[in-house]
């Protein structure tokens, strides 16, 4: 079985080091790390709105040394563990050379634990036409948009809930076609309770 995992926030802390970088380079300090960088104020003349700051930031010594979300390295282990096929999806930029960068800072954190990572432009409209085409599986991200798009595509949503999505929290715990959980451990914790035949014997020969 597939599962399609989103990268900022549900495996690694991309606002926090992206922070970080306009800190450090730009000595701004009044980032709110609660919300989304989308949603920060962007009043310096070289960091005029998110995209320019992104494309700063995914080129910056921070991008590269951006750490794992709590417990998301122990959710990777299991799902992986389970014999579940994962594929990392993250819309922050279809830039080649940043797009290695990226998948080189997830073995470093993750080793060898992803199929494929795919680096798409800024956007959840990117994610629901790869979502379109992509095998039926289970899609865990933190963005309502992205959740929903996939359902919509046919796929089962795992919404995570975290401090900035809150505004969205009672709306997809209401909808009976997606499953709320706090992280990635607590995500794959569900999804394996779900398809316990994922945790057979392998001599059995029920592996999937």
């Amino acid at each position: 079985m597939h599962v399609y995992l989103d990268c900022d926030e549900v495996l690694l802390r991309t606002a926090e080091f992206h922070h970080l970088m306009r800190k450090n380079n730009y000595n701004i300090e009044s980032d709110d790390i609660t919300k989304y960088p989308s949603q920060w104020k962007y009043e310096h003349p070289d960091l005029v709105n998110y995209q320019v700051s992104t494309d700063r930031f995914i080129k910056s010594y921070e991008f590269s040394g951006v750490e794992a979300v709590k417990n998301a390295i122990k959710g990777v282990e299991k799902l992986r563990q389970a014999n579940f096929h994962l594929h990392v999806v993250t819309s922050i930029t279809d830039d080649r050379l940043s797009a290695v960068y990226r998948e080189k800072n997830l073995q470093y954190v993750f080793g060898q634990a992803f199929d494929d990572v795919t680096c798409l432009p800024l956007g959840h409209d990117n994610k629901k036409q790869y979502y379109q085409k992509a095998e039926k599986g289970i899609v865990i991200d933190d963005s309502a948009h992205n959740i929903l798009d996939a359902v919509e595509c046919g796929h089962q949503g795992i919404f995570i809930a975290i401090e900035q999505n809150k505004d969205w929290h009672r709306q997809m715990r209401e909808n009976p076609k997606i499953c709320v959980k706090k992280d990635l451990l607590d995500a794959a914790n569900y999804i394996i309770a779900q398809n316990l035949y994922l945790y057979a014997d392998k001599n059995r020969g029920y592996r999937k």
